[in-house]
């Protein structure tokens, strides 16, 4: 039965099931990077919204559930992206300061004017953990330890 298979048909099956298997353990464990969000059109702002509900009145001022849920997650979205550019700009500083040898003063400097660009994520929940990636970076890449009076120093902006 294996007397037909040629060493060009068991390289290629070698290949295709080699590629199948790693992109399978790929998006497994990476599937949160595949998440494409596509822009949904929630209504109409001309106020011409028909919905089967629309006979069912509201007060007024106060947002219906559904509203109050969407605009939650529009926020956090926001909040989410302007994390995700502060991280961004955070390695590449790090991987910048790694080359020029920087020291503690002009880190510190230069982290402060990195985070006054996002100032909507320092009241934001992901400040303490935006702190340890600080300090931790600092260490990996610059050898320099940042202690908790540096980092009070960098979210102030003194």
């Amino acid at each position: 039965m294996f007397n037909n298979i040629s060493w060009q048909g068991y390289w290629i099956s070698l290949v295709l099931i080699s590629t199948g298997y790693y992109l399978i353990i790929y998006l497994l464990y990476y599937r949160s990077d595949f998440k494409i969000i596509i822009p949904r059109k929630l209504g109409s702002h001309s106020g011409n919204t028909s919905t089967p509900f629309s006979s069912v009145e509201k007060p007024l001022g106060q947002p219906s559930l559904f509203e109050e849920n969407i605009s939650v997650l529009h926020s956090t979205d926001a909040e989410d992206r302007q994390v995700s550019s502060l991280m961004d700009e955070l390695t590449a500083y790090f991987e910048e300061a790694k080359k020029s040898k920087s020291v503690k003063e002009e880190i510190i400097y230069a982290l402060q004017r990195i985070l006054s660009k996002f100032s909507t994520v320092k009241s934001s929940v992901y400040k303490e953990s935006l702190t340890n990636v600080i300090v931790s970076e600092a260490e990996l890449h610059c050898s320099i330890h940042l202690s908790a009076d540096d980092m009070v120093k960098v979210w102030l902006g003194v």
